[in-house]
C-alpha cells in the first residue's frame, strides 16, 4: 500500500456528520445529550416504538438510560435528522428546527417553519412545570433528581402542565405552532457548592489538538475526538475533577480500567485532563485499597473491581511527561495499596492473584471463567509484575530505596509463579483457584501475558507471538478476535467471546512492540483502524464482518484509534 500523505492540523477543515441514533449530540461538559432513539440501536436496552428525539440526563441514577423529555416536531410527514459536532437539526419539507449547546449546561433550540413539541416521558411523583418570570418555566423532573429553567427568547411558546394537587398531570411545551420563528432555551439547573472551572476546548481548539493520522482516516479522526470531547462532564457528585465518561449513550460511567486508556490518548492533547482521567478512581479509592469497579456522579459500585492496568498505564504517561515528581509521589503510596488489595485480598500473596468473577477481568464473559469461580488468570498476574516493577521504579526516584528493592523481589517472584503454574509449555492457561482445572477454550487473554515483553524467557515469547500472528485464529480482518475464529465457543457478538476490542487491542500491540515485531502490531493496528474508520467507534466489532457492536460511540474505542492511527503515520 502506498504511503498515505498525512493531513495536518493546519490543514484540516471539519466535515463531522454522524447518525443521532448511534452517537449522541453533547459536547464537552455537559451532562445532557440529544438521542434519536431508535429500536434498531436502542432496542437492546429496551426502547420499543417508532423513532423519537429525547433530550437525555446522563446521571447515574436516572431511570430509562435518562430519557427527560421527548421532542416531537409539529408535522406529520417525514423528517430528516442531521448532526455534527456543534448542531442537531431536524428538517422537514415546511423548515427546520436546530438544536445548539451555548455551553456545557445550556441548550438553544430555534425553529423557523416548524413547530416543536417538548414532553415529559414520564411523569412521576412530584413532577411540575411553573412559570418563572414572564418569559420563563421551571420544569421539575423529579425521577431523573433534575430541573431545567425555560425561557422563550422569541416567538411563540406555550405550556400545558395543569396541576393535580401534588403534581402536573403531564407536562408539555410547545414552540412555534405558528410557523413563525422562535428560540427556546433549555437549562439544567446545577447544584454545587462551589462552582467548577469549565473544560477549556471548543470543538475547533479540540479539534486542531489531535494528533495527526494517515489521511485516510481523517473522517475517522474526527469522528474519534467528537467521541472523546463530547464524552467529557464537569465534575459533579463523585466526580471532583472533570470525567471521560465511557460513552453518552447507555454507557454512561467511568470503569476502572477504562479510564486508563481514555488517559493515554489525552496525554498529547491536555496533559491536565490526561492526569483527571487516570487519578478519578484514585480519588475513590476504599480504605483497604480496593479501586470502585464503576462510577458516576451518584454511584459507586464495589462488588466487582476492574484489573490492574494501572502500573502499565503509569509507566507510559510517565513516558509522555504528563506526571510530575509531585504527581508521582501523590500515585505511589495509591498505586501500592491497590497492589497490595490483589495481593492481600486474592490470593496474590498464598499463590496466585485471581477474578471471583470474568467482570474483575474486564474481560466478563471469557471463555476461561466457564470453569467456574474464582480463576487465576495469566493476565492478572502479569499485570501485577508490571505494577510492581512501576512501584519499585517510582519508589527508586522517591528515594525509597529498600522499597523500590521489596517491589522488584515480589515482580520476580510472581513472574516465576506466572509460569510455573499458568504455562503449559505451549500456552498461558487461566486455572480453577479450587483444583487447578482449565476450561478448554481458546481466549486471547492466554496471550496477554506479551504486555512483559523481555521480561518472559525467549521461548515463551516465541510461541505467544507465533500464536498472535496465525492467521485465521485470532488475527482477522478486524484486529484480533478475543475467542480464537477456529473455536467451536466463538461468538460472532459474544462480547468477549469473539468480537474485537480497542483495549485488548492496544495491549497486545504494545507488547509486540516491545519486543520488537513491529511488523506484526503494524498489522495488528491497521486492521483495527481500518475497522474503526468504516464501523465507527463502537464498543466492540464482530471480527469478521467488521460490524459495529453494543454501544456505537465509546470513548476508550475513540481513544485506542488515536493512539494507534497516530503511531501509522
Amino acid at each position: 500500500m502506498a504511503a498515505a500523505r498525512d493531513a495536518g492540523p493546519a490543514a484540516r477543515v471539519t466535515t463531522l456528520s454522524f447518525d443521532p441514533a448511534r452517537v449522541p449530540f453533547s459536547r464537552a461538559g455537559a451532562w445532557m445529550a440529544l438521542t434519536l432513539l431508535t429500536e434498531e440501536v436502542w432496542g437492546r436496552v429496551g426502547f420499543k416504538g417508532a423513532p423519537r428525539l429525547a433530550l437525555r440526563v446522563l446521571h447515574g441514577d436516572a431511570p430509562d438510560y435518562g430519557r427527560a423529555i421527548d421532542l416531537t416536531p409539529l408535522y406529520d410527514g417525514d423528517c430528516r435528522y442531521e448532526a455534527d459536532a456543534e448542531r442537531l437539526r431536524i428538517v422537514a419539507d415546511t423548515g427546520v428546527i436546530e438544536f445548539a449547546f451555548r455551553d456545557a449546561r445550556t441548550l438553544v433550540v430555534s425553529g423557523e417553519g416548524l413547530g416543536l413539541r417538548l414532553e415529559a416521558s414520564q411523569v412521576i411523583w412530584y413532577d411540575n412545570l411553573q412559570p418563572d418570570g414572564p418569559d420563563g418555566w421551571t420544569w421539575m423532573a423529579s425521577a431523573f433528581r433534575s430541573e431545567f429553567k425555560l425561557r422563550a427568547l422569541s416567538g411563540q411558546i406555550a405550556a400545558d402542565a395543569p396541576w393535580t394537587g401534588m403534581r402536573a398531570d403531564h407536562i408539555r411545551v410547545y414552540a412555534g405552532g405558528d410557523g413563525l420563528p422562535w428560540v427556546l432555551e433549555i437549562g439544567e439547573t446545577w447544584w454545587r457548592a462551589s462552582e467548577p472551572a469549565p473544560i477549556p476546548h471548543s470543538w475547533a481548539d479540540w479539534l486542531a489538538r489531535i494528533p495527526a493520522v494517515p489521511a485516510e482516516w481523517e473522517a475517522a479522526r474526527q469522528l474519534a475526538a467528537y467521541v472523546g470531547w463530547s464524552a467529557l462532564v464537569e465534575p459533579q457528585g463523585h466526580f471532583t475533577r472533570p470525567a471521560m465518561l465511557m460513552s453518552k449513550n447507555w454507557m454512561a460511567s467511568v470503569w476502572s480500567w477504562d479510564h486508563c486508556f481514555n488517559a493515554l490518548a489525552l496525554a498529547p492533547i491536555d496533559a491536565g485532563l490526561a492526569w483527571d482521567q487516570y487519578r478519578l478512581p484514585f480519588d475513590l479509592q476504599a480504605s483497604d485499597g480496593r479501586l470502585p469497579d464503576q462510577a458516576n456522579d451518584r454511584r459507586l459500585f464495589w462488588n466487582f473491581v476492574k484489573p490492574p492496568v494501572h502500573g502499565w498505564t503509569l509507566r507510559r504517561l510517565i513516558e509522555t511527561g504528563v506526571v510530575s515528581d509531585e504527581k508521582l509521589a501523590w500515585i505511589y503510596s495509591r498505586l501500592a495499596a491497590w497492589t497490595e488489595w490483589w495481593m492481600r485480598d486474592r490470593g496474590g500473596d498464598a499463590g496466585l492473584p485471581f477474578y471471583r468473577h470474568g467482570n474483575d477481568s474486564g474481560w466478563d464473559n471469557a471463555t476461561p471463567f466457564k470453569i467456574g469461580m474464582p480463576v487465576a488468570g495469566p493476565d492478572l498476574a502479569a499485570m501485577l509484575v508490571i505494577q510492581m516493577d512501576v512501584l519499585g521504579e517510582v519508589a527508586a526516584g522517591l528515594g525509597r530505596l529498600d522499597e523500590a528493592e521489596a517491589w522488584r523481589a515480589r515482580a520476580d517472584t510472581l513472574l516465576a509463579r506466572l509460569i510455573e503454574r499458568l504455562w503449559t509449555g505451549e500456552t498461558f492457561v487461566a486455572r480453577r483457584v479450587s483444583d487447578g482445572a482449565v476450561h478448554a477454550s481458546d481466549s486471547l487473554v492466554a496471550v496477554i501475558p506479551i504486555i512483559l515483553g523481555e521480561r518472559l524467557p525467549a521461548a515463551i515469547l516465541a510461541a505467544l507471538v507465533a500464536k498472535i500472528g496465525e492467521p485465521g485464529r485470532f488475527l482477522c480482518s478486524a484486529g484480533l478476535a478475543t475467542e480464537a475464529l477456529t473455536s467451536p465457543q466463538h461468538e460472532s457478538d459474544g462480547y468477549w467471546r469473539g468480537p474485537v476490542w480497542a483495549p485488548t487491542t492496544l495491549l497486545v500491540v504494545e507488547g509486540l512492540r516491545a519486543v520488537g515485531e513491529r511488523a506484526l502490531a503494524h498489522d495488528i493496528a491497521r486492521r483495527f483502524c481500518e475497522t474503526c474508520a468504516r464501523s465507527g467507534m463502537a464498543e466492540n466489532f464482530d471480527a469478521v464482518t467488521r460490524a459495529p457492536l453494543r454501544d456505537h460511540a465509546y470513548s476508550w474505542t475513540a481513544s485506542v484509534f488515536l493512539l494507534l492511527a497516530a503511531s501509522l503515520r
